[in-house]
Protein backbone atom coordinates (compact mmCIF):
# COMPACT_ATOMS: atom_id res chain seq x y z
CA UNK A 1 0.00 0.00 0.00
CA UNK A 2 1.28 3.12 -0.78
CA UNK A 3 -0.25 6.89 -0.46
CA UNK A 4 -2.62 7.79 -3.11
CA UNK A 5 -4.19 3.91 -3.16
CA UNK A 6 -7.68 3.76 -2.89
CA UNK A 7 -8.58 0.95 -0.88
CA UNK A 8 -12.43 -0.77 -1.06
CA UNK A 9 -13.93 -2.77 0.59
CA UNK A 10 -15.25 -6.06 -1.41
CA UNK A 11 -15.98 -8.78 1.04
CA UNK A 12 -18.51 -8.20 4.18
CA UNK A 13 -21.51 -9.54 5.52
CA UNK A 14 -23.62 -7.11 4.51
CA UNK A 15 -24.31 -4.82 1.39
CA UNK A 16 -23.55 -1.23 3.35
CA UNK A 17 -19.93 -3.17 4.30
CA UNK A 18 -19.34 -3.85 0.11
CA UNK A 19 -17.71 -1.07 -1.63
CA UNK A 20 -16.51 1.42 0.83
CA UNK A 21 -14.00 3.54 -0.21
CA UNK A 22 -10.71 5.36 1.35
CA UNK A 23 -7.63 6.99 0.31
CA UNK A 24 -4.12 6.26 1.62
CA UNK A 25 -3.00 9.37 3.20
CA UNK A 26 0.26 10.40 2.38
CA UNK A 27 1.42 10.22 6.21
CA UNK A 28 0.57 6.84 6.20
CA UNK A 29 3.54 4.46 7.37
CA UNK A 30 3.25 1.01 6.49
CA UNK A 31 0.33 -1.32 6.68
CA UNK A 32 -0.70 -4.75 4.44
CA UNK A 33 -4.20 -5.24 3.14
CA UNK A 34 -5.98 -8.86 3.24
CA UNK A 35 -8.21 -10.42 0.45
CA UNK A 36 -11.41 -8.43 1.91
CA UNK A 37 -9.76 -5.17 0.29
CA UNK A 38 -9.05 -4.39 -2.97
CA UNK A 39 -6.02 -1.64 -3.64
CA UNK A 40 -7.09 0.55 -6.32
CA UNK A 41 -3.74 2.55 -8.58
CA UNK A 42 -4.93 5.66 -10.01
CA UNK A 43 -2.45 7.27 -12.33
CA UNK A 44 -1.13 10.23 -11.55
CA UNK A 45 -2.90 12.66 -13.63
CA UNK A 46 -6.51 11.62 -11.71
CA UNK A 47 -7.46 12.80 -8.39
CA UNK A 48 -7.24 9.58 -6.01
CA UNK A 49 -10.26 11.65 -3.62
CA UNK A 50 -12.38 12.19 -6.60
CA UNK A 51 -12.62 8.61 -7.47
CA UNK A 52 -12.83 7.83 -3.56
CA UNK A 53 -15.93 10.29 -3.83
CA UNK A 54 -17.25 8.54 -6.49
CA UNK A 55 -17.41 5.06 -5.55
CA UNK A 56 -18.71 6.11 -2.45
CA UNK A 57 -21.66 8.05 -4.23
CA UNK A 58 -24.80 6.66 -4.85
CA UNK A 59 -23.43 6.82 -8.95
CA UNK A 60 -20.75 4.29 -7.86
CA UNK A 61 -22.80 2.24 -5.19
CA UNK A 62 -25.29 1.16 -7.84
CA UNK A 63 -22.60 0.09 -10.15
CA UNK A 64 -20.82 -2.07 -6.73
CA UNK A 65 -24.24 -3.41 -5.43
CA UNK A 66 -24.77 -4.33 -9.09
CA UNK A 67 -21.48 -7.09 -9.49
CA UNK A 68 -22.04 -7.79 -5.67
CA UNK A 69 -22.95 -11.69 -4.98
CA UNK A 70 -24.29 -12.58 -1.60
CA UNK A 71 -22.99 -15.78 -0.59
CA UNK A 72 -21.71 -17.03 2.29
CA UNK A 73 -20.33 -13.33 2.60
CA UNK A 74 -21.48 -10.82 0.08
CA UNK A 75 -18.38 -9.92 -2.48
CA UNK A 76 -17.08 -9.00 -5.70
CA UNK A 77 -14.00 -9.92 -7.72
CA UNK A 78 -11.49 -7.87 -9.14
CA UNK A 79 -12.48 -9.01 -12.58
CA UNK A 80 -16.16 -7.09 -12.04
CA UNK A 81 -14.34 -4.17 -9.77
CA UNK A 82 -12.57 -3.22 -13.94
CA UNK A 83 -16.06 -2.75 -15.12
CA UNK A 84 -16.64 0.20 -12.69
CA UNK A 85 -17.31 2.96 -15.27
CA UNK A 86 -16.20 6.13 -13.57
CA UNK A 87 -16.15 9.35 -15.51
CA UNK A 88 -13.49 11.06 -15.69
CA UNK A 89 -13.87 15.27 -15.96
CA UNK A 90 -11.16 17.69 -16.30
CA UNK A 91 -8.38 17.54 -13.29
CA UNK A 92 -9.67 20.71 -12.19
CA UNK A 93 -12.75 19.36 -11.77
CA UNK A 94 -11.54 16.18 -10.12
CA UNK A 95 -10.27 18.67 -7.60
CA UNK A 96 -12.93 20.87 -7.02
CA UNK A 97 -15.37 17.75 -6.21
CA UNK A 98 -12.38 16.28 -4.01
CA UNK A 99 -11.78 19.12 -2.32
CA UNK A 100 -15.64 19.64 -2.04
CA UNK A 101 -15.92 16.55 -0.14
CA UNK A 102 -12.85 16.60 1.79
CA UNK A 103 -14.51 19.74 3.28
CA UNK A 104 -18.04 18.27 3.62
CA UNK A 105 -16.28 15.13 5.60
CA UNK A 106 -14.55 17.64 8.31
CA UNK A 107 -17.68 20.00 8.54
CA UNK A 108 -19.40 16.41 9.27
CA UNK A 109 -16.57 14.85 11.84
CA UNK A 110 -16.55 18.55 13.40
CA UNK A 111 -20.81 18.28 13.91
CA UNK A 112 -20.36 14.81 14.95
CA UNK A 113 -17.32 15.55 17.67
CA UNK A 114 -19.38 18.52 18.73
CA UNK A 115 -22.85 16.53 19.20
CA UNK A 116 -21.00 14.08 21.54
CA UNK A 117 -19.45 16.84 23.62
CA UNK A 118 -23.04 18.10 23.86
CA UNK A 119 -24.89 14.81 24.91
CA UNK A 120 -21.88 14.04 27.50
CA UNK A 121 -22.20 17.47 29.00
CA UNK A 122 -25.90 16.93 29.57
CA UNK A 123 -25.34 13.83 31.24
CA UNK A 124 -23.38 15.83 33.65
CA UNK A 125 -25.84 18.35 33.82
CA UNK A 126 -28.62 15.67 34.63
CA UNK A 127 -26.66 14.01 36.80
CA UNK A 128 -25.85 17.07 38.88
CA UNK A 129 -29.55 18.88 39.05
CA UNK A 130 -30.07 15.14 40.38
CA UNK A 131 -27.82 15.47 42.90
CA UNK A 132 -26.03 12.05 41.73
CA UNK A 133 -22.13 11.64 42.23
CA UNK A 134 -20.93 8.64 40.44
CA UNK A 135 -17.77 7.38 41.45
CA UNK A 136 -14.84 5.92 39.11
CA UNK A 137 -15.56 2.40 38.31
CA UNK A 138 -13.40 -0.20 39.54
CA UNK A 139 -13.83 -3.30 37.60
CA UNK A 140 -12.99 -6.60 39.68
CA UNK A 141 -15.15 -9.39 41.28
CA UNK A 142 -18.39 -8.72 43.20
CA UNK A 143 -20.99 -10.78 44.64
CA UNK A 144 -24.87 -10.78 44.35
CA UNK A 145 -27.01 -12.80 46.14
CA UNK A 146 -29.32 -15.20 43.97
CA UNK A 147 -32.41 -13.64 45.96
CA UNK A 148 -31.43 -10.27 44.52
CA UNK A 149 -32.06 -10.89 41.20
CA UNK A 150 -35.69 -12.38 41.06
CA UNK A 151 -36.79 -11.22 37.83
CA UNK A 152 -33.66 -9.80 36.37
CA UNK A 153 -31.17 -12.59 34.71
CA UNK A 154 -28.88 -10.22 32.96
CA UNK A 155 -25.52 -9.66 34.29
CA UNK A 156 -24.81 -6.06 33.51
CA UNK A 157 -27.22 -4.92 35.76
CA UNK A 158 -25.71 -6.23 38.94
CA UNK A 159 -22.77 -4.51 38.13
CA UNK A 160 -21.70 -2.73 41.67
CA UNK A 161 -21.97 0.77 39.77
CA UNK A 162 -25.39 0.20 38.97
CA UNK A 163 -25.79 -1.12 41.99
CA UNK A 164 -24.76 2.23 43.50
CA UNK A 165 -26.62 4.37 40.98
CA UNK A 166 -29.84 2.13 41.84
CA UNK A 167 -29.21 3.06 45.27
CA UNK A 168 -28.50 7.09 44.74
CA UNK A 169 -31.77 7.15 43.20
CA UNK A 170 -33.54 5.49 45.55
CA UNK A 171 -32.31 7.64 48.17
CA UNK A 172 -33.64 10.82 46.33
CA UNK A 173 -36.97 9.96 46.56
Amino acid sequence: MKPRNILLTIVGATFEVIGRAAVVPDNFKEANINQAIAKITVHEEINPYYVEAFLNSSFGQVQIQRFARPVAQININLRELQKILIPIPPRSVQDDIALLMQDAYQISKQKLDTSVKLLESINDFILHKLGIRLEPLHHGPFKVSSRDFLGRLDVEYYLPHYLKFQKQLVELR
